[in-house]
C-alpha cells in the first residue's frame, strides 16, 4: 500500500500516535546525472537506499530531498522532467511533472529542491531498496528538449526511511 505526497509543509502529528522508531536509513549523492536524453523511466545510477524492516506490522515513512534542475534550450524547446519513485520491484504509479516553458539558449535554469514524502505498510521483514526514477517526459523527445540534471550546481539530495512501530 502506498500513500504519496508532495507536501510544502510537512505534517507528522498523526505519526505520534503509531508508536516508537524502530530503525532508519539515510542515503545521500552530490553527483550530478544528466538526464536529458533520458527518454524512458531510469534509475539514478547508485542512489538507492537499502532498508530491511524490523517489523512487518510496521509503517515506513520515505522521505526524500531531491535537488532537480529544468532549463528550456531555445524559444522552441521546453524542459519537462517526471520523477517518481521505486521501493523494491514496485515503482509508482503516481509521478510529478516539473516543467518550464520555452525560452532562448540562455534561459535561466530553474532548480527545484523538492521534497517527497510517502508513507506505506512494512508487510514483511525482506529488504528492499528504494530508488529514484527519472526521465524527459518532452512531446518531442530527445536531449533538444531542454536542461535536465539531477544535482546540478552542487547539489545535494537525499533519501531516509523511518521505520515506525504500528
Amino acid at each position: 500500500k502506498f500513500n504519496w505526497a508532495i507536501k510544502s509543509n510537512l505534517e507528522f502529528a498523526s505519526l505520534g500516535a503509531l508508536g516508537k522508531i524502530l530503525g532508519f536509513a539515510h542515503q545521500w549523492t552530490s553527483s550530478a546525472t544528466n538526464i536529458s536524453a533520458l527518454a524512458s523511466w531510469t534509475e539514478i545510477g547508485s542512489f538507492a537506499l537499502s532498508y530491511t524492516p524490523i517489523a512487518a506490522t510496521s509503517k515506513l515513512l520515505f522521505i526524500a530531498q531531491l535537488n532537480l534542475t529544468v532549463r528550456a534550450v531555445n524559444n522552441s524547446y521546453y524542459g519537462h522532467m517526471q520523477v517518481r519513485f521505486k521501493h523494491g520491484s514496485i515503482a509508482t504509479s503516481e509521478h510529478w511533472d516539473l516543467y518550464t516553458g520555452t525560452g532562448s539558449g540562455t534561459s535561466t535554469a530553474h532548480t527545484f529542491p523538492y521534497t517527497f514524502v510517502c508513507e506505506f505498510d512494512a508487510t514483511n521483514t525482506t529488504a528492499r531498496d528504494t530508488t529514484v526514477e527519472l526521465h524527459n517526459a518532452s512531446s518531442t523527445g530527445g536531449s533538444n528538449n531542454g536542461h535536465l540534471y539531477f544535482n546540478e550546481y552542487s547539489g545535494r539530495s537525499s533519501m531516509t526511511i523511518l521505520e515506525i512501530a504500528a
